[in-house]
């Protein structure tokens, strides 16, 4: 929006940048601050080898093809997930 007015948007900065900022550090009292996480970049894939309970493995394959995915997209998005990225 700032940019589609010719703006230029402000830095990030974090929480306690802000509220240390007196020209704004009033209006936070009220405010709903919204946190951005920055978006995980994929890096370079890698093969690994792992060792896996065999039934584990099949269910992992089973739920990778009911949802469309290979079995590495299937674990990968499972890691994603448990580590919280």
């Amino acid at each position: 929006m700032l940019t589609t007015e010719g703006l230029v948007p402000p830095p990030p900065r974090t929480l306690a940048e802000l509220r240390a900022d007196p020209t704004i550090a009033g209006d936070l009292e009220a405010a709903l601050v919204q946190l951005i996480a920055p978006r995980r970049v994929p890096g370079e894939r890698v093969r690994v080898n792992i060792m896996i309970d065999k039934g584990l493995l099949r269910l992992t394959d089973e739920a990778a093809e009911a949802r469309g995915l290979s079995r590495s997209a299937f674990i990968e998005a499972a890691l994603v997930s448990a580590a919280g990225c």
